[in-house]
């Protein structure tokens, strides 16, 4: 049994995509007989809370700005949608001219933190990236809380493509490659970014390592999927117009009698239809009900860069069958990756060819095992394996 301290910016009970990451990876270490403390700022957003996600998971809890192993209690906000406009316009300023995000700033709080114990390893997560500054000033105020580091990243540092910064592209590499020379390991989700990182630096190439991201124990996993109810297809997700072209499947799903849902925050405005019902991003019980309305998933790959939607993988355990709309640079690479799991049908980013394929979906009635690839005690007890 290996004891873990497990960090991030954002509390564990935002309920994010970097979040449903973290915990697919916690819950297979726990599986595995892995004890998980966890450090992060105190949750006070109740847009983002969630607190059932995870409940009576971890050993300990370690709060930076707030008294370690205080009870979790975020609190209604009384901000208008105004307020919050203000308040992402400021993010994003702030954001173009910084390398990190804004929650920088707390660092200087963890050296408040009083953590006794010891851990056989400590792992930060971003997204937030500011996580692994959290972790590197632990290790600088207690060289002995372990001796091992590994760093886990969603989107990479630099090429990231949804962040626009002054003059930051040298600076970020600088930064990138002076984190990763401090850790013992570094892991990443996209193997396409794995292997950009280790030819950007081939001198500690030998750290870096890919890993899917697993699903989440906790999602009953069922055998297969059976169209016992009404077609209802789903995409949930962001669609800023500079990182992905949501129009194709627009106007594939509107061409159809499909009950259709496209859910996220954009730049662009679409508006609902006879069958399309187009929402901005959703939280908590809503987002939970349309999630389970939903019986065929659509993914938007990217225009640029390496990532990969995290919601790829999210509903793998569920049986429902996944739509992976491939585009941009990287199509090919993309489709033969996807390929290799034998779970996702994928199709370009054309109307013709998303509705021809919509339409073998229904007429498949496929039902779907669940990779062994992606089991969360598979991918966990490789993460914590050294180099």
């Amino acid at each position: 049994m290996s004891k873990i301290l497990f960090v991030t910016s954002y509390p564990l009970e935002y309920n994010t995509s970097a979040n449903v990451r973290n915990l697919g990876l916690i819950e297979g270490f726990i599986a595995n007989n892995h004890e998980v403390s966890t450090c992060s700022l105190y949750p006070t957003d109740i847009n983002l809370y969630s607190g059932t996600l995870i409940q009576g998971m971890f050993k300990d809890r370690y709060w930076i700005g707030g008294e370690s192993h205080q009870q979790v209690s975020a609190k209604p906000s009384k901000r208008g949608k105004w307020h919050n406009y203000l308040r992402a316009k400021i993010a994003n300023l702030y954001n173009y001219f910084s390398i990190y995000d804004r929650r920088k700033a707390q660092v200087r709080k963890v050296s408040a933190l009083d953590i006794k114990e010891t851990f056989d390893v400590i792992i930060s997560s971003s997204d937030p990236k500011s996580a692994h500054l959290f972790a590197e000033e632990l290790l600088k105020k207690n060289p002995k809380i372990s001796s091992r580091w590994i760093q886990y990243w969603g989107d990479p540092f630099s090429d990231d493509i949804s962040c626009s910064r002054f003059m930051g592209n040298m600076r970020v590499k600088r930064e990138e490659f002076r984190l990763i020379k401090l850790a013992s390991k570094v892991v990443y989700v996209s193997p396409f970014t794995a292997d950009d990182i280790k030819k950007k630096y081939p001198e500690i190439s030998s750290k870096i390592e890919f890993y899917p991201i697993p699903y989440r124990l906790s999602i009953s996993p069922k055998k297969g999927f059976v169209f016992n109810k009404d077609i209802v297809i789903g995409y949930t997700g962001d669609y800023n117009s500079r990182n992905r072209n949501i129009l194709p499947l627009y106007e594939a799903l509107n061409g159809t009698n499909y009950k259709s849902y496209i859910v996220g925050n954009s730049d662009i405005k679409l508006k609902s239809t006879e069958n399309i019902i187009v929402k901005e991003r959703l939280f908590g019980d809503e987002f939970k009900r349309v999630s389970d309305e939903i019986n065929i998933v659509v993914c938007i790959c990217n225009l640029h860069g390496t990532q990969i939607p995290g919601k790829v993988y999210h509903c793998v355990n569920t049986g429902k069958p996944i739509l992976i709309i491939v585009d941009g640079e990287n199509s090919k690479a993309l489709t033969n990756y996807f390929a290799g799991y034998d779970r996702f049908y994928t199709c370009d980013n054309n109307a013709n060819t998303i509705l021809a394929c919509i339409e073998k979906i229904i007429k498949d009635k496929k039902s779907f095992n669940t990779p062994v690839s992606l089991n969360p005690l598979y991918i966990a007890q490789k993460f914590i394996q050294p180099v």
